[in-house]
């Protein structure tokens, strides 16, 4: 098998892990870092300067591109605040104007800079295939050279979660629905151009599909579990606590966490007093206060180690809106922790059977009923445990994940045989 060029442009913060959408890549970069040569063009948004040679010391072979971490010097500074202001006194600055229309903020990127930079990088060398993440970067195929095949890895349909977020919010739907559609346009159009599409889940497949996306669109594990990660922590045996894993900044996440604490906590409380749900991740103080009289409902902030508190944890993933797969659900499975989730919150995931690896439950009193009886019946934890790290052992292996990546480049790469290119 050849060995393939490819640049890899990530979305958002990439290292430290300390989200989902994080892992996901890393756990990309880690097994294709040994098969393929990889450039990955970074930000300080995708990872901090500080993190710079932890990076590297972890991913040696990986050739990181970095853009936006010298600082501007003072005359650069004064020219684009002068620059700024003339844009926006011509009234024509139609940039700045879409830049303040925060529903779209998730799709379009707004650093000029960045665009120009990206299209300069893709095209000074001969790669293979450019492969592009998140939502936030999609519009990028407008700039990146035609003769490059381009993959572009869907972790989430962009505009079927701007319609759930503004619902949650009050907007009416018909007001949603008018927004949506807008950026499903946008949406759609820039996923045409694309060579082939990365999906996490077959549901997400399968909305492309009936939206008559005609390139090729591939189901594709997440990610692969590091061989230390498959251990199995969880003990039945100690009392158990909830645990919420994730932060404020993903829409979903507050959502989730809101409705459960608003509308199910109480329940569980009633049957299980002094129930402890540990809420994992950064959360603002506004919304921290709300809770501050509720002893038993902890806010632990980002912690470096999740196994203290998977060891005893119930995974609940009360997840109402938004689309891909919950790489957090995974790795729950990846340690025998117990889940209870909404049927959205952990859809997309291969081999979930209700009552056997995860306990659903989508309204208030299902939910609640779910988590009670894993408090109450030590058995059934323990059932639930093996099942659920028995379907990570089958599902999330590392051999799997690097065929269906590599079957998909050479599939888009055309009929040549793969040993003779």
């Amino acid at each position: 098998m050849k060995q393939l060029s490819i640049l890899v442009i990530p979305g958002y913060k990439l290292f430290p892990v300390d989200a989902g959408g994080a892992h996901a890549q890393l756990a990309f970069l880690a097994k294709q870092q040994d098969q393929h040569s990889i450039d990955l063009l970074v930000t300080p948004q995708n990872i901090a300067a500080e993190s710079l040679q932890d990076f590297k010391t972890k991913f040696p072979s990986i050739q990181l591109i970095t853009i936006g971490y010298k600082k501007p010097s003072a005359v650069k500074k004064i020219s684009a605040f002068f620059t700024k202001q003339y844009r926006k006194i011509s009234r024509r600055d139609y940039a700045y104007q879409l830049k303040k229309q925060k529903h779209f903020n998730g799709l379009v990127i707004n650093d000029a800079t960045f665009v120009d930079s990206v299209k300069t990088i893709a095209a000074q060398k001969k790669y293979d295939i450019i492969q592009v993440e998140h939502s936030i970067n999609m519009g990028l195929i407008e700039v990146l050279p035609a003769h490059i095949r381009k993959i572009f890895v869907h972790h989430e349909i962009a505009y079927t979660r701007i319609a759930s977020d503004l619902i949650s919010v009050g907007y009416s739907k018909e007001y949603a629905s008018y927004i949506s559609s807008v950026a499903e346009a946008m949406e759609i159009s820039w996923l045409r151009k694309y060579d082939g599409v990365i999906t996490l889940c077959r549901e997400d497949k399968e909305l492309l599909i009936n939206k008559r996306i005609d390139v090729p669109v591939k189901v594709a594990r997440p990610f692969a579990l590091f061989d230390d990660e498959l251990v199995k922590e969880y003990d039945a045996a100690i009392p158990p606590q909830l645990v919420f894993v994730g932060g404020e900044s993903h829409f979903p996440n507050k959502e989730g966490l809101s409705w459960f604490l608003r509308e199910v906590y109480s329940l569980i409380d009633k049957e299980k007093k002094n129930t402890i749900v540990k809420i994992t991740g950064h959360w603002t103080e506004a919304f921290r206060n709300d809770y501050a009289e509720q002893k038993n409902i902890q806010f632990t902030g980002f912690i470096d180690d999740i196994s203290s508190v998977f060891k005893n944890g119930i995974l609940i993933v009360p997840i109402r809106i938004g689309s891909g797969i919950r790489i957090k659900v995974i790795t729950a499975f990846a340690k025998g922790v117990p889940v209870v989730s909404t049927k959205l919150g952990i859809s997309g995931i291969p081999g979930i059977t209700n009552n056997e690896n995860a306990i659903i439950g989508d309204t208030p009193e299902s939910f609640a009923t779910a988590a009670i009886q894993l408090l109450e019946n030590t058995q059934l934890r323990k059932h639930i445990s093996d099942q659920a790290f028995e379907l990570a052992q089958k599902e999330f292996g590392e051999a799997l994940f690097a065929e269906e990546r590599n079957s998909f480049y050479y599939e888009l790469l055309g009929p040549q045989n793969p040993e003779d290119m």
